[in-house]
């Protein structure tokens, strides 16, 4: 009997994942007007992917290392005129290793 781990797709749905995850946020104000936050999300996790055909059943694996990167500057130029700038990436690296 083989033991499965993880989720049973590439996407990691389907099961638990073995998986670890960092999030990293970080706020500063500058003055009374100025500042600025962003945020960092890393994650890997990985599972299995499919078995090869019988009789030899070679285990495949999938495994994921998303990321996310926020950044925010906001500057009060009077009470009722905002200035906001705003910045994110989103990466998501996939590989599977078919059995």
């Amino acid at each position: 009997m083989k033991v499965t781990r993880g989720g049973t797709n590439r996407f990691g749905f389907g099961g638990a994942n073995i998986r670890k995850q960092l999030n990293l946020k970080i706020d500063h104000n500058f003055n009374s007007t100025d500042k600025i936050n962003g945020g960092w999300s890393w994650e890997k996790d990985s599972s299995n992917y499919s078995s090869g055909a019988w009789p030899f059943r070679f285990p495949g694996a999938a495994r994921r290392l998303p990321q996310v990167l926020t950044l925010n500057f906001t500057s009060t130029l009077s009470p009722t005129l905002l200035n906001e700038a705003r910045y994110g990436i989103r990466r998501t690296g996939t590989n599977t290793t078919p059995g």
